[in-house]
């Protein structure tokens, strides 16, 4: 992830087991559930970089719907906004 986008966060950026994200980039977990992961002896190093052994446990299993989901029908659909879109863009 880019420590550098909207999404960057300082506190993403730090040592474990003496490797660092590449420059510019950040990891995707924090640190607690880093040590979590340690604990578990479920970290692993390998070629210089990290790898952690996912248990079913550590899935995310929550169904989530995109929010145009709840959005009622009558309102339109992607392909009628791209056809105004062109229709508008013409004129």
């Amino acid at each position: 992830m880019n420590s550098e986008d909207i999404r960057g966060r300082q506190t993403m950026i730090y040592e474990i087991d003496g490797i660092y994200p590449p420059e510019g980039k950040q990891w995707k977990l924090g640190k607690e559930t880093i040590e979590m992961f340690k604990k578990r002896n479920d970290l692993f190093i390998r070629d210089g970089k990290i790898i952690l052994k996912m248990r079913p446990e550590d899935e995310n299993s929550e169904i989530t719907e995109p929010f145009w989901g709840f959005l009622d029908k009558n309102i339109g659909t992607a392909e009628s906004a791209k056809r105004a879109f062109k229709y508008i863009r013409k004129r």
